[in-house]
């Protein structure tokens, strides 16, 4: 696994329903037009990069909590039954969850972000994200990112209401 990158704006405009199927599906991924200048190419993929480059930033910088869409990029991806995504905490003792993720293409799965538990304190945590295509053998890439572990005992109004103050924080912030 190469990366992790937040998802922002998933779905939106759709029905609950349609934004559900549309994150349980594949998405194949795009080959270039074989006619493509090699400019073209280039520039392309000098666009990736800079977004690869932000989004990583991103999830170094601002950070996530339970239930935050995540997409996961690597090479080689397979689909199957054993697939898993382990999160592991910098805590001593190390806290771990494992989570199951959606296939999406042989270079990205979608995920959305675990519960840490209880034995994590509040606050942000750095954890590292690694990937198993049996459910025995991990990658050992060391793919870092910021989660927030938000108090427990916050209702579903109460978080929906510190991420909008977040989202708010955030426009604020790019503003400048």
């Amino acid at each position: 696994m190469t990366r992790l990158a937040y998802v922002s704006n998933f779905g939106e405009g759709l029905e609950e329903e349609e934004k559900a199927a549309k994150w349980l599906a594949e998405e194949p991924e795009e080959p270039l037009p074989e006619d493509l200048p090699e400019e073209e190419i280039k520039k392309r993929e000098d666009e990736a990069a800079k977004r690869a480059a932000e989004e990583t930033e991103e999830t170094q910088t601002v950070a996530k909590r339970k239930g935050t869409k995540v997409h996961l990029h690597g090479e080689n991806l397979l689909k199957t039954k054993a697939l898993q995504v382990r999160f592991v905490t910098e805590t001593e003792p190390p806290v771990a969850k494992i989570a199951k993720p959606i296939f999406k293409n042989n270079k990205m799965l979608g995920l959305t972000l675990p519960d840490m538990g209880e034995q994590l304190e509040v606050g942000n945590h750095m954890l590292t994200v690694e990937v198993s295509l049996n459910g025995q053998q991990f990658t050992s890439n060391g793919v870092k990112f910021l989660y927030m572990m938000v108090d427990p005992a916050l209702s579903e109004e109460d978080l929906r209401k510190l991420e909008e103050d977040e989202a708010k924080t955030a426009k604020k912030g790019k503003k400048k």
